[in-house]
């Protein structure tokens, strides 16, 4: 699949900063946790930006999540507070895993 030869080059490059719009997006399953690793592995040589719906994949690798909502840009010191507690980000709600009971 092209999006995953496109992912893997750019991950490896000598670039010290990527960008990554939905990274995960049309993924399969086994290609998510590749570029999972891959992000995990060159996490400490590259800096990455990633932006994506799939909140679970997101937080898997992040050292920091940010959350915009409505023009404003929260910062989110623990994620699974917004998995707790939804009522101070109402729009995103959509866009997040259902509630578990």
């Amino acid at each position: 699949m092209m999006k995953s030869a496109e992912l893997y080059i750019i991950i490896r490059s000598a670039s010290r900063f990527a960008l990554l719009d939905e990274p995960f997006t049309h993924l399969m399953p086994l290609q998510t946790e590749k570029v999972k690793e891959l992000l995990l592995e060159y996490r400490s040589r590259k800096a990455f930006l990633l932006t994506d719906h799939l909140f679970r994949d997101v937080t898997a690798v992040s050292d920091q999540l940010y959350i915009l909502s409505v023009g404003t840009t929260y910062l989110l010191e623990n994620p699974a507070h917004l998995l707790d507690n939804r009522s101070h980000l109402p729009y995103i709600e959509a866009y997040l895993p259902p509630r578990r009971n």
